[in-house]
């Protein structure tokens, strides 16, 4: 197991996007589109996996409800996984990205494999399942990256197993450090979307108020992941 160290950073956070980025119709859209079927809520205190409090909710397993957008989250990490020179296959980060690495390794029509956050007590007690060959290169999806632990738990599961992982494609990063945290590791990180992105987006269509998306990013800079290490459980 992993777990995450915090620290609270004073000032702004260097893991803030402070860039102007242009946003595409599509993109805004679908924002907007995720913001109204209640997978991003800012109006909740909730309690995160790794136990911090947060001034908001994302909660990206709403879209295997809602065809029209899970097509289009499919398509754009379809495109993400084609920017990627070769690989081998496909696995989701258990369980909240199963269904999107399942849909998107269909689209490619490429090998998914499927990790077990427990081994199973009976049968071949497998943690991997599926058919790979030994060095064959991975794909790892997520849907929401705060410490990146999970990912990290995955990753270490399927090097263990003999694949190599190398690339991360990431639908949402609350740009907390993880993406830093994964990138001193050694991976290489392909964000779809930031809570920046989001908070611009939503802003700019008068769905949340500026002081709420300026209240998430000041608490966002003030709680930063520092660390990931090893855990004995």
């Amino acid at each position: 197991m992993y777990k995450a160290l915090m620290i609270f950073i004073v000032g702004v956070s260097p893991h803030i996007s402070c860039t102007t980025k242009i946003y595409t119709s599509q993109e805004k859209e679908l924002i907007t589109q995720l913001y109204e079927i209640g997978v991003f809520r800012c109006d909740t205190d909730t309690v995160m996996a790794c136990g911090m409090s947060s001034p908001y909710y994302i909660d990206l397993r709403l879209i295997i409800s809602y065809p029209a957008i899970f097509k289009q989250i499919i398509h754009l990490l379809t495109e993400k996984s084609r920017s990627i020179h070769y690989f081998d296959s496909l696995c989701g980060v258990p369980y909240g990205s199963l269904a999107l690495s399942s849909a998107v390794a269909y689209e490619l029509e490429k090998p998914l494999i499927m990790r077990r956050s427990v081994s199973k007590k009976h049968g071949t007690k497998k943690k991997i399942e599926g058919s790979f060959h030994r060095d064959d290169k991975c794909i790892i999806i997520e849907d929401v990256l705060t410490t990146g632990s999970s990912v990290i738990e995955t990753i270490k599961d399927l090097e263990n197993a003999q694949l190599n992982v190398y690339d991360c494609i990431i639908v949402f990063d609350r740009e907390q450090g993880g993406v830093q945290l994964l990138e001193q590791q050694g991976y290489k990180l392909h964000v779809m979307f930031t809570i920046s992105d989001f908070l611009n987006v939503l802003t700019e269509a008068g769905k949340i108020s500026e002081q709420c998306a300026h209240d998430i990013l000041a608490w966002t800079a003030y709680h930063q992941f520092t660390e990931i290490v090893s855990e004995v459980s």
